[in-house]
């Protein structure tokens, strides 16, 4: 038997988390952010205190508990506050840092997919209309990143809608002006659209000034015209997508089509097997693009089902996906996945290992973030058609914190966007074994008007907690079956 310190006798439980995986024993330390593999003795004893038990006098011979904490590992340190909307840290990281800015060209969009964040059945945003932005209001959204982002390595610069294409005009000045200002100065410039207003001569225009295309598909005909459907015809949308891609495809030519990209919306519905085969054997327009996988946003996925015509039966889909993850753990254990992006179980399971497989090992701090949360008007703001300066384009105008034309961003408004959040973060976050790996966002914090919701916020930490358990566990799993399987990641850049 081995006996304890008087230190580690009065100490504070240590700061972890125990779990199991498939019979064996691991605890995720969160003070040095490390997961590790423990014996039935050790993981006996701090199952116990972090329960509340009270420290042993001695510990079985095997149990080196006193050791690891020596060195670094279970420690009983918590963070003692978190971050404060810090008023003056804003008011200069937003003169300097700001990285990404988009422009919301216009309100109005000539589809009307079922699941749109701005279709009148998510009432959380707001709903297409017929405003679009003014040549003054782009002008000074662009002005806005380039005379802010002087510590940024690449800021970005993007087109939103609606649907972008449908102010082709104000696009093209925009872009233009914007190339013209940055004089040689590295500036990522990308569109989001549905491809479907597409034509030779704006394809061109975008291909000769290096523009970065993202557009909408989400799988065959049959799968994209489930939920997107164009406004005034009964034609296949996905065959206007389509024609859209061939000439983006034709006016980029070889190495060009690198800067096409697909986003594939995903929901409970989607038949992933199926999906896999349409990416992997895909139709000509397609054949070398990148894409990726995103999971649809919505209050009430059973409504937005029921009005999409979806009568069929889920199970049978979330069996394939279980599927599909087995076979990603095979093919991680063989070391065959392909490590050039190219694998469909890669965009389907990998985003949510890379951040864990590449969390930082530095010791936590005094501080912590909000969740993980993104610090509204530094990394990314959005300007309405108005002029209105949002966090994201997934948020409601409820949540301006300033206007291009007035000012730009108002102090006073983003401290009041801050402080509720900060306090329910005070109050939760600190003894949160998760308060490492929690990844929330603004959008998740609203209530079905679009505001913000305590109540909302409580259901988004829950979702994260299970999130983040999920995520150690599927991580275990790779690692233990390959130790190198993530090896690959080592050059991934966390942006």
């Amino acid at each position: 038997m081995t006996s304890i310190s008087p230190e580690l006798e009065s100490s504070l439980s240590p700061f972890v988390g125990c779990f199991m995986v498939d019979g064996k024993r691991y605890a995720y330390d969160v003070n040095t952010n490390a997961i590790l593999s423990v014996e039935p003795e050790l993981f006996a004893v701090l199952v116990d205190l972090v329960r509340g038990g009270e420290h042993p006098a001695e510990l079985p011979g095997q149990c080196d508990l006193e050791l690891l904490r020596r060195l670094g590992f279970f420690s009983s340190h918590r963070p003692r506050a978190v971050r404060e909307a810090c008023v003056k840290c804003f008011a200069r990281d937003s003169k300097t840092k700001l990285r990404h800015v988009v422009l919301e060209l216009t309100q109005e969009c000539n589809q009307r997919c079922t699941y749109c964040p701005y279709s009148p059945l998510d009432t959380t945003r707001r709903s297409h209309s017929a405003r679009s932005m003014n040549w003054a209001t782009a002008q000074a959204g662009i002005d806005l990143l380039l005379d802010n982002s002087s510590a940024s390595e690449l800021p970005a610069l993007g087109f939103y809608g609606g649907e972008p294409f449908l102010e082709w005009p104000l696009l093209r000045k925009s872009i233009e002006y914007a190339r013209v200002r940055t004089k040689g100065r590295a500036l990522h410039i990308a569109v989001t659209t549905n491809g479907t207003r597409v034509t030779e001569e704006s394809a061109r225009f975008l291909a000769q000034r290096d523009v970065a295309v993202l557009v909408s598909l989400d799988g065959p005909a049959e799968v994209h015209d489930r939920f997107r459907r164009l406004r005034r015809s009964r034609q296949s949308a996905y065959a206007h997508s389509i024609e859209g891609l061939r000439l983006l495809r034709s006016a980029y030519g070889g190495k060009g089509i690198r800067r096409i990209r697909i986003n594939a919306v995903c929901g409970p519905w989607t038949d992933f097997g199926r999906l896999q085969s349409f990416f992997e054997h895909p139709p000509a327009e397609l054949e070398g693009l990148a894409y990726r996988l995103s999971t649809v946003s919505h209050p009430n996925l059973e409504v937005l089902m029921g009005v999409a015509g979806y009568s069929g039966d889920i199970a049978p889909v979330r069996q394939g996906l279980v599927e599909l993850e087995s076979e990603w753990r095979d093919s991680l254990a063989k070391a065959d996945i392909d490590v050039k992006r190219g694998s469909f179980l890669r965009a389907l399971f990998e985003d949510e290992m890379i951040r864990l497989h590449k969390r930082s090992t530095e010791p936590l701090g005094e501080k912590i973030g909000l969740m993980g949360m993104c610090v509204p008007g530094v990394e990314k703001v959005y300007v309405d058609a108005d002029g209105r300066l949002l966090p994201c384009e997934r948020v409601s105008e409820a949540f301006a914190i300033g206007n291009v034309a007035q000012g730009g961003f108002d102090i006073s408004l983003w401290e009041r966007l801050m402080q509720p959040i900060v306090s329910f973060c005070r109050e939760r976050c600190i003894d949160c074994i998760f308060c490492r790996l929690c990844s929330g966002c603004l959008t998740s914090f609203v209530d079905t008007e679009g505001r913000f919701s305590p109540r909302a916020l409580e259901a988004e930490c829950a979702r994260q907690k299970a999130q983040c358990a999920d995520k150690l566990v599927r991580y275990v799993r790779a690692v233990t079956s390959n130790s190198a399987c993530f090896d690959y990641m080592k050059d991934f850049v966390l942006s």
